[in-house]
């Protein structure tokens, strides 16, 4: 069960700092984008603009399932990539099909997976909240509600 928590810390620290390193540059690049927003930012181009936030942190959290996958084949949790990656998706997104389950003695792994999706979902719907308020607020301001 040690072994196991260790790895858990592991995975779920480099699952942060993905998502961390993904947030802040997508914080830069929101901030040189708001003088474009700002001065003009027509309905397509709003929608053009929630497409390109939600790529970037779809390509996140598939990152971060991609490193819990990849743990499960090299180390030989489960015998081949595909499996490992279905596993990963469904655990990380608290789906759990239960079709594919990991061996004892790894089985706490699969929970701490499901927690840090939980987590670092939440982390993402925060950052899109927190964007769509600002440009709301922004159109609101332009009189273009």
């Amino acid at each position: 069960m040690l072994r196991e928590i260790l790895v858990a810390f592991v995975l779920v620290s480099i699952n942060v700092s993905i998502h961390a390193t993904g947030m802040v540059e997508l914080f830069e690049w929101l901030i040189r984008k708001r003088p474009k927003i700002e001065k003009k930012f027509g309905t397509v181009d709003n929608i053009l603009f929630f497409i390109q936030i939600f790529a970037i942190i779809l390509s996140l959290h598939l990152a971060e399932i991609c490193v819990w996958a990849g743990f499960y084949r090299i180390f030989g949790v489960l015998a081949e990539f595909e499996p490992s990656l279905y596993f990963s998706i469904v655990t990380y997104t608290t789906i759990g099909y239960g079709d594919v389950l990991l061996p004892v003695g790894w089985r706490l792994l699969g929970s701490i997976e499901g927690i840090t999706g939980v987590l670092t979902f939440g982390w993402s719907t925060g950052v899109i909240f927190a964007v769509a308020s600002r440009l709301l607020t922004i159109r609101v301001g332009q009189n273009r509600l």
